[in-house]
């Protein structure tokens, strides 16, 4: 399995975060750390990170609003808080766990592993089952049920809980799952999750730049953002250096 990317976001005096660089293996974790005071959401969607702990002991309301802004059901989130009343909050978000403050290191490493846990178990399963993948995928509403075969889609575009279906015909449907839902049908070597808001068809790329910001052109003209650590599963997937 690759390294395991984790941002902590932590308070100015970083004690979270200098704790779990000295104490978790290098060769496992590929920990990024972020200020309280910035910008948690940008952060974030710069590699769209498979683990986030949050020391929101100083910040409950923008953690909450955080949590609420992730758009990738598979990132698990450890929360350090001050109060059983923030533990009941997070927990309706489906965080892996709440650890009220001031922590020990052992506690948080249960959760990490826990988390651990779920993330290997959602790669097994991807690997698993190679050939469950299916030619189409369906879209109900009231009034019918829409029959899409995939080699037909150019690409998909997260909508807050929603997701929009891009044909080559130029069509555009509009779906109520999500994003996640969406690519765990799909098959991994032809449709590939380049940023937290875009899954795209290899099959309909033209080119990837990787100046200036890494970003791909699909053949409808559509110019769809890659992120950091998404271009190197890109990167992977095609081959390429």
């Amino acid at each position: 399995m690759n390294n395991i990317s984790l941002l902590v976001i932590d308070d100015e005096v970083g004690y979270v975060y200098k704790i779990l660089s000295e104490k978790l293996p290098a060769g496992i974790f590929k920990i990024d750390f972020c200020n309280t005071k910035s910008n948690f959401i940008e952060a974030y969607n710069d590699k769209d990170y498979q683990m986030v702990v949050i020391n929101s002991s100083n910040c409950t309301k923008e953690s909450l609003k955080f949590i609420c802004a992730i758009k990738n059901n598979e990132t698990k989130i450890i929360i350090i808080g001050n109060t059983t009343e923030d533990a009941f909050n997070f927990y309706k978000f489906n965080i892996v766990d709440f650890i009220l403050f001031p922590m020990r290191f052992e506690e948080l490493l249960i959760a990490i592993l826990k988390s651990i846990s779920k993330i290997i178990k959602i790669n097994l399963t991807t690997k698993l089952e190679p050939n469950v993948y299916k030619k189409f995928i369906t879209v109900a509403s009231l009034k019918k049920i829409e029959v899409i075969k995939v080699c037909d889609i150019n690409y998909f575009e997260a909508q807050g809980r929603y997701t929009l279906i891009f044909l080559k015909n130029g069509k555009q449907i509009l779906a109520t799952k999500n994003l996640g839902d969406f690519q765990k049908k799909l098959d991994p070597k032809i449709f590939c999750r380049v940023h937290h808001k875009f899954i795209i068809n290899l099959d309909r790329l033209i080119y990837i730049n990787k100046s200036e910001g890494c970003y791909c052109l699909m053949e409808n003209e559509k110019i769809i953002p890659i992120s950091k650590r998404k271009m190197e599963d890109l990167n992977l997937i095609l081959n390429t250096g």
